[in-house]
C-alpha cells in the first residue's frame, strides 16, 4: 500500500520514503513504460527510455510526410516534407510539435534544407541502384540495377543468342555486311607448344581448342 501524503517535495516523512523506495522500484523493474511518482506526476520508466531508444534506432532514417502544405505537423526531427523540389526539416531551435501554416513566409524560418542528404540516404538503400541512369548494349535508356541483374550468366546466354539471330538475318537474308571485333590472347594464338590442347597449325601457331574461322586467321595474325 502506498501513503501518497502529498507532501511537497524535500519531506522527510518515513512514510513519503516509503513510497519513493515503491515507486523507484515501478520505474527500475516494471514492465509498464510509465508510472505516477508519489505526487502523481507520470514519469518515464527504463523500461520506456528503453522503448524510445528503439523507437529512435528504427526511426533514424528521414521519414517523408509529404509535400509542403498546411496541417502537416513534425513531430520528429527525422521527418520531412518537400516544397519547390527541395527537402526541409524542422530547424533545430523549433519547437515540437510543429504544424505547417501553408504560408512558407511563415513556415520558412522555422525550417532547414537538407541538401543532397535525402538524396544520399536514397541511393545507399537497396532500390539506389534503380535510380541511377544506365545505357543498355544497344544505347537504350536503362538503369544501373536493371544493368546489374542482366549481368547474370543465363541473361547474357539469352542476349548472345539475340545477337547471333540479329547477324544471322543480317547476313543471310539481308545480305548486309557484319562488322566482326576479335579479341585474342594467349590461348588463341601463341607460341606455347607444351600446352596438351594444342591444335598444330602449317605455320607452327599455337591453336586453341576453338579457334577462329579459317578465313580470319589470317587477318588476325597481321
Amino acid at each position: 500500500m502506498a501513503y501518497n501524503t502529498g507532501n511537497a517535495i524535500g519531506s522527510n516523512d518515513p512514510r513519503d520514503l516509503f513510497d519513493n523506495a515503491g515507486n523507484l522500484d515501478k520505474l527500475v523493474n516494471g514492465p509498464a513504460q510509465s508510472y505516477p511518482d508519489r505526487l502523481g506526476v507520470s514519469r518515464k520508466s527504463w523500461a520506456g527510455m528503453e522503448a524510445d531508444f528503439q523507437a529512435f534506432l528504427l526511426a533514424s532514417g528521414y521519414q517523408f510526410l509529404g509535400d509542403y502544405a498546411a496541417a502537416l505537423t513534425l513531430t520528429a526531427r527525422n521527418q520531412i516534407v518537400r516544397y519547390s523540389g527541395e527537402y526541409y526539416r524542422a530547424a533545430a531551435a523549433t519547437e515540437l510539435p510543429y504544424t505547417l501554416t501553408g504560408t512558407w513566409a511563415t513556415d520558412a524560418p522555422f525550417l532547414v534544407a537538407m541538401g543532397d542528404a535525402v538524396l544520399r540516404q536514397d541511393l545507399s538503400e537497396a532500390a539506389g541502384a534503380a535510380m541511377v541512369g544506365a545505357l543498355d548494349i544497344t544505347g537504350a535508356a536503362s538503369t544501373v540495377a536493371a544493368e546489374l541483374a542482366a549481368l547474370r550468366a543465363d541473361q547474357y546466354a539469352r542476349r548472345n543468342a539475340e545477337n547471333l539471330r540479329a547477324a544471322y538475318k543480317r547476313m543471310r537474308i539481308d545480305q548486309l555486311p557484319v562488322t566482326i571485333v576479335c579479341q585474342g590472347d594467349s590461348v588463341t594464338g601463341g607460341y606455347d607448344i607444351t600446352s596438351p590442347d594444342v591444335i598444330p597449325g602449317p605455320d607452327g601457331v599455337t591453336r586453341a581448342p576453338i579457334t577462329y574461322p579459317g578465313s580470319m586467321q589470317y587477318l588476325l595474325r597481321l
